[in-house]
């Protein structure tokens, strides 16, 4: 009886840390991601500051 209790806890052990590595990668993945987001947002906010740019000076090409 010990010696399968022992074997649960240990398995219960190897099953919570497979949880936190899948949490950390999805956490990870998530920091990538918003990064992302962040970049391609700042990459239309300068195309709309460079469209502006054009519209305001037609002959600037």
């Amino acid at each position: 009886v010990e010696v399968y209790i022992i074997r649960n806890c240990l398995l219960d052990g190897e099953h919570t840390k497979t949880w936190k590595v899948m949490a950390d990668t999805y956490q990870q993945r998530f920091a990538v991601a918003s990064k992302s987001l962040q970049f391609i947002k700042r990459l239309l906010v300068n195309a709309s500051h460079v469209i502006a740019a054009q519209e305001a000076s037609p002959n600037w090409a």
